[in-house]
């Protein structure tokens, strides 16, 4: 707060002449005459400031911040409030305060107080003006939750600061009827049905539009269907249930919820619909909410986290559009999506369809983890026949997904079906039916079923630049299958073994890290030229590499004094 504090008064600053700022850690009070006539101050000073005024004299003052920059308290005199009778937002960080220094503020619209020791509360029901009120590290909240009660006019109350032992008293939050937002800090669980603490209270607060709330399991699932009512919530973060409920302020969107461990009710269905981000852990049901929609579900997802849900295929449903009968696909559905995260989730055995693939233009970060049924990231289908490119990926990280065989695996054809199931047979991570044009980092990790990252049909569209051209690390970790990297067929006639060399088709690599991968060669000739081939082929060169690792991988041990010539070679 002291900093978005600041910037107000900054940007004020630049606009009004009439305004004063101070430096960190001021040790003297500024002379009269540079205050009088402002109307905004802003001033951190030392616990033990010389010349702070009994009375501040600023007939014109609006705004006021004012801060201690130790450790300890700053006291301010009884009267020091007395000559600010204009004063309209107040900010004040660790002071030391007596009821009769505020009760003066009859005007004031903002109070915000942060570790402040006030040593009596009752000065604020006297401020019936006040609209926004910001309570942070105050002990003796437990007082001043009985004077906030009568601010009736209040519009902002953010508690998300404030020792999490207070309860709120039984119709505490009705009677802030005209409420209109309510940050409610995420650690507080003594949340109660009814009585003290009552959650109900908040379907009373019919103006509100914006909430900040943990909602404990036991408490949701004893509230009645229809409480609490989201509909008018255009702002929130929101955890209901069990779960790393913390992330939510690590997110500065405007919708975001977490739901853990708990049923999906339709309730909670215009949270999940509007989200711009999502978190969902532990959860049975899920396929209702990503599945078989009609479109106008998620159109603002920018995050998506799924964790610990069990009882999927596949994450997303085919979308509603066809692009035979439609043409292109809009921007619906996920359409706005930029990180997608799956995590544990054991029955899933790929993520989405082709044409949902192609429904993710905006996907800027894909990161899967520990699901163990996982075969491939996109399963082909009969609306998409063409490759699939992701235009805005960036990060793709892949890790524990034992039994993963590719990205897009390539399918036969059945005189049943037309797409049949991936075939057993070993493929490549990567190959031509999926481009990456702007992906700069990758990273496997424990891909038991994969033996090689790059399909050697792909040497022709890297050459083209149409993949890959902006990777910058790669790194490679415990594959145990694993057997080549970035080496290509060679045997294809000493007129294509010219053509093809020293193409750079990694022209940005800068780092590439290959731990534990046990089984790293190239051919079954076990000469050291072929064992190099494995990791820089002859044909491929490195412009920008720098960093080259190689641990524990025992099968190319032998050639790491070629592999460091190899790399000098390359990147001059």
């Amino acid at each position: 707060m002291h900093d978005v504090v600041r910037d107000v008064a900054i940007s004020i600053k630049s606009k009004d002449k009439d305004a004063l700022l101070g430096q960190d850690g001021v040790d003297a009070w500024p002379e009269k005459d540079d205050y009088t006539c402002c109307k905004v101050i802003s001033l951190w000073a030392s616990c033990n400031v010389r010349g702070l005024p009994n009375r501040l004299e600023c007939p014109e003052l609006r705004t006021l911040v004012l801060g201690s920059s130790d450790a300890s308290r700053l006291e301010l005199p009884n009267s020091f409030f007395e000559g600010t009778k204009k004063l309209e937002v107040l900010v004040l960080n660790k002071m030391k305060l007596t009821p009769s220094s505020l009760s003066h503020l009859v005007g004031l619209r903002m109070l915000y107080l942060s570790g402040c020791e006030l040593v009596n509360l009752s000065f604020i029901k006297e401020l019936k003006n006040l609209k926004i009120l910001v309570i942070g590290y105050i002990y003796e909240f437990k007082e001043m939750i009985l004077e906030i009660g009568k601010l009736t006019s209040l519009r902002f109350l953010d508690l998300r600061k404030f020792n999490d032992d207070i309860g709120f008293l039984s119709g505490f939050l009705s009677c802030l009827s005209d409420l209109e937002e309510l940050y409610i800090s995420r650690e507080y669980n003594r949340w109660e049905v009814e009585g003290n603490a009552s959650i109900v209270e908040i379907n009373s607060l019919t103006c509100l539009t914006a909430l900040d709330i943990y909602i404990p399991t036991h408490v949701f699932l004893r509230l009645p269907k229809n409480l609490p009512s989201f509909q008018l919530l255009t702002k929130y973060k929101i955890w209901i249930g069990c779960g790393p409920y913390s992330v939510l302020g690590q997110h500065k969107e405007t919708k975001v919820l977490g739901l853990g461990g708990i049923p999906l009710m339709d309730r909670l269905d215009v949270l999940i619909a509007n989200a711009e981000v999502l978190f969902l852990f532990y959860l049975e049901g899920l396929k209702k909410v990503l599945h078989d929609r009609d479109g106008e579900w998620f159109l603002d997802l920018k995050v998506l986290a799924v964790e610990l849900c069990q009882d999927m295929e596949h994450l997303l449903g085919k979308p509603k559009w066809s692009s035979k009968t439609h043409g292109p696909s809009p921007l619906g559905s996920f359409g706005k999506l930029r990180v997608l995260k799956v995590y544990f989730c054991t029955s899933m055995k790929y993520l989405f369809s082709a044409s949902s693939a192609r429904c993710l233009p905006k996907l800027h970060k894909l990161d899967v983890e520990g699901c163990s049924a996982l075969e491939e990231i996109i399963r082909g289908d009969e609306e998409v026949t063409d490759k699939i490119i992701f235009h805005q990926l960036k990060e793709l990280k892949l890790v524990s997904l034992p039994n993963l065989r590719s990205i897009y695996a390539n399918t036969k054809k059945t005189s049943t079906t037309e797409y049949s199931m991936p075939s057993t047979v070993t493929q490549p991570l990567f190959n031509e039916k999926v481009m990456f044009p702007v992906l700069e980092e990758l990273y496997i990790y424990g891909l038991y079923s994969i033996k090689a990252i790059w399909d050697k049909q792909l040497l022709p569209v890297l050459k083209v630049g149409d993949s890959f051209q902006h990777l910058q690390r790669l790194v490679a970790f415990n594959c145990k299958e694993m057997k080549e990297i970035l080496a290509f067929e060679v045997g294809q006639g000493e007129a294509a073994a010219e053509a093809n060399n020293e193409i750079s088709v990694f022209p940005h690599l800068k780092t590439i890290q290959l731990w534990f991968l046990s089984n790293l060669k190239s051919s079954e000739e076990e000469t050291k030229k072929s064992r190099l081939q494995a990791l820089v082929n002859h044909k491929v060169r490195f412009s920008s590499l720098k960093n080259l690792e190689i641990y524990e991988c025992y099968r190319a041990r032998e050639c790491r004094s070629e592999i460091s010539v190899a790399v000098s070679k390359c990147v001059q």
